[in-house]
């Protein structure tokens, strides 16, 4: 029931020789550009060095892309006669369309934007020029972030490196997440259109598997406004649409290719699919929301909280509370305290299932005495693992490791105090990775700075978390720690 490969073949042999005519000029500029860039660099001027680098490599990377386009566009080409290639004429015209005029839109001024920045990452002026406008950017954000423990100025330069780590989290979690998606239902839903249902099925099975995992956390009660996890209430209902209402009978229908089948699956299962199809946007627009918010306000308001969030917790796990005592006050009392992007990088992502993954490659928290909390959500994320390590990294490295450094004033006792606190929070691996290979390590000049004040006494150290307890607002918690125990009533 698919269009005559005869009738599409020349079609798509004239787009897909448009595609490599498009492919060829491009790759011609990039060859110019990279003997310009040669020249450059062969002169005198001001960077000259670091130009020609960038001019190269942003041309190698377009020379790349230009090359696997017009090998895409050949190879189409060849196969567009009826009967040769593997796949319909259909499919062939789809994966045209979508994927070789996208990649010559997008995938290829993106990968020499990525080749431009790398190669002036390599110059070590342009990087401290870099960091230099990060730090003023950040600064301006710092007139409106709440007061934080650590001293100046060294407070503002790990600010600005954790809202740099924030927003690579997101683009490196959610928004490829959101990529996939959209390639798979909207770029599914344009290759049905041109005959090839095949994307589409793919894309519907993706979509589940996102969506899955909030609906997951909805049927433990974890999702908003029930729990502080950073997932909103609207987001949970279209997830429980995808999952509850998904059409398997019409997907596999798609897999199966039959244009007529198809149409008799959707007239059965019309209210499901179409559920399908409209949740998709309403749900991209809830993840989209949740987790720039989420990202957002953390680079803009609790940078600093979570330095001192990060100190109150070690009061409870360092106090003679009893472990029962110890869990209740942290989940009951402090954790009620704390912003919503403290919850994700310490209680939400570090502890996912990758999508990539199994419940086997899960990293989990620990409890007071030692032992493994499992929430029982089992589902794989929207996360790739690089993006679970980055946001483990981030707490520990970033928000915990300095605020223990200011603390103790000694990074002997510090760094072993991280890294028992990483091992409660995340497991002994994630622990073990994060002081082997740190993704953020501490320059000795900043070492130096936080702990210029020089090693507290025990004294000193109990003084100051039962201060910073009382500032956060739970003077209760900060009373029970000096008894070693909850009054009548407080109990849990």
């Amino acid at each position: 029931m698919r269009v005559s490969d005869a009738l599409l073949a020349p079609f798509i042999f004239a787009l897909n020789a448009g595609l490599a005519a498009v492919n060829a000029t491009l790759g011609g500029a990039a060859a110019a550009a990279d003997l310009a860039a040669r020249a450059v660099g062969a002169s005198r001027l001001p960077w000259a060095g670091a130009a020609a680098d960038i001019g190269k490599s942003a041309a190698a990377a377009v020379l790349e892309e230009s090359r696997k386009g017009l090998e895409r566009a050949a190879a189409n080409a060849r196969h567009a006669p009826a009967g040769s290639g593997e796949g319909s004429a259909n499919q062939r015209l789809a994966d045209t369309l979508l994927d070789g005029a996208t990649s010559a839109a997008f995938s290829l001024p993106l990968s020499a934007a990525r080749a431009a920045l790398s190669a002036a990452n390599g110059h070590e002026d342009l990087r401290q020029a870099a960091w230099t406008a990060q730090r003023l950017l950040s600064g301006v954000v710092d007139l409106w972030a709440r007061a934080g423990v650590l001293p100046d100025p060294i407070a503002r330069v790990l600010s600005a490196r954790v809202r740099l780590a924030m927003v690579q989290a997101f683009f490196g979690g959610p928004f490829v997440a959101v990529s996939r998606d959209f390639n798979g239902m909207v770029g599914g839903l344009a290759a049905l259109l041109l005959g090839d249902p095949s994307r589409l099925a793919i894309g519907a099975r993706h979509f589940r598997g996102s969506m899955e995992y909030v609906y997951d956390k909805k049927l433990h009660g974890q999702v908003q406004p029930a729990s502080d996890f950073p997932f909103r209430e609207a987001l949970a209902a279209y997830a429980a649409q995808v999952v509850e209402r998904f059409p398997y009978r019409f997907v596999e229908a798609l897999d199966g290719g039959d244009l007529l089948a198809i149409a008799g699956a959707y007239w059965r299962h019309m209210g499901d699919v179409n559920t399908l199809i409209l949740s998709y946007p309403l749900a991209t627009y809830q993840v989209l929301l949740g987790s720039s918010t989420f990202v957002f306000l953390g680079c803009f308001l609790d940078v600093d909280a979570a330095y001192r969030y990060a100190l109150c917790e070690l009061a409870i796990m360092e106090s003679r509370l009893s472990n029962e005592d110890k869990d209740w006050a942290h989940d009951e009392l402090l954790r009620k305290t704390a912003p919503k992007t403290i919850v994700g990088f310490d209680y939400y992502i570090p502890v996912l299932v990758a999508f990539e993954g199994t419940e086997r490659d899960r990293d989990y928290r620990r409890n007071a005495a030692g032992e493994i909390i499992n929430d029982r959500c089992a589902s794989p994320s929207i996360f790739p693992r690089s993006s679970i390590e980055l946001a483990q990294s981030i707490h520990s490295e970033l928000a915990s490791l300095p605020a223990l450094l200011w603390l103790y004033g000694d990074e002997r006792a510090a760094r072993e105090k991280n890294f028992q606190e990483t091992t409660r929070k995340f497991g002994p691996g994630p622990a073990r990775r994060i002081a082997q290979r740190p993704l953020f390590p501490l320059a000795p000049e900043e070492i130096a700075a936080l702990t210029r004040a020089g090693p507290r006494t025990r004294q000193e150290i109990d003084r100051t978390l039962d201060r910073l307890l009382r500032e956060n607002g739970v003077p209760v918690l900060a009373d029970g720690i000096q008894r070693g125990a909850f009054l009548p009533g407080k109990l849990p």
